[in-house]
């Protein structure tokens, strides 16, 4: 096979996977919700009420960020796009994070513990006044879990790592991003068009685990019924806590 037929079989292939990551995002997109009520499940139980609000809160995010990395991509804003996908991967390493510490406490019917995760998850931040105030909502540092998805996905840190650079301004992020330099001339140019086909590909890697994040919903969708039942069996007359 010619070098042209081989790039050409990539960058079909490379489409192909594109098609899988954007089907995976519209199904993703058609589990939005535009509000959770107190009904079904939610009434016997207040906790996966919780986890659920969670869920669709991180459940957005995840749309905006995959979307709007592949929308930048395809408008040659790969920095953008680089940006986007960064805290893609950031996003679904918590995600998954949360899935996992979720089904231990509910092998072991530690309600207590589900209800201290996910309030620590729903309302964690880094500011240190709102960390003063309530230590439990401390952020914990992200490359935890991204540490752990590297586990799953061996990589995934290094690619993070390598996004990482593009978006921090270090030379990978400006110098080598933006201008070409002749060192005979010593005349640099500089151009927003210099990278785009490479880091177009850093971009779309990022958000591949798209197609992750759409089995980590329905594993959670199981975890949030199981909630309901347990809950209900252990405390079957109050609404929860």
């Amino acid at each position: 096979m010619s070098s042209s037929g081989g790039s050409d079989a990539s960058e079909s292939c490379d489409g192909q996977v594109l098609r899988e990551v954007s089907s995976a995002l519209s199904r993703l997109s058609d589990r939005r919700l535009p509000s959770i009520e107190v009904e079904g499940p939610f009434l016997r139980s207040k906790l996966a009420w919780k986890i659920a609000v969670y869920q669709q809160a991180m459940l957005y995010r995840l749309v905006s960020l995959g979307t709007g990395a592949i929308r930048a991509c395809d408008s040659d804003e790969v920095l953008m796009g680089i940006l986007a996908a960064r805290a893609f991967i950031e996003t679904v390493s918590v995600f998954q994070d949360f899935i996992s510490r979720i089904e231990r406490h509910l092998d072991r019917e530690d309600l207590e513990e589900i209800d201290g995760l996910v309030m620590g998850k729903t309302f964690s931040t880094r500011d240190a006044e709102a960390v003063r105030e309530n230590p439990r909502f401390r952020s914990t540092n992200v490359l935890t879990s991204i540490e752990a998805l590297d586990r799953i996905f061996p990589g995934v840190l290094r690619h993070y790592n390598l996004l990482s650079e593009r978006c921090h301004p270090n030379t990978m992020g400006h110098h080598q991003f933006f201008a070409t330099t002749d060192r005979i001339t010593r005349t640099v140019t500089f151009s927003e068009k210099k990278r785009i086909r490479p880091e177009r590909a850093s971009a779309m890697a990022g958000v591949m685990l798209a197609i992750f994040a759409e089995q980590l919903m329905d594993k959670l969708d199981g975890l949030i019924a199981r909630t309901a039942d347990l809950q209900h069996s252990i405390n079957p007359v109050a609404q929860g806590k």
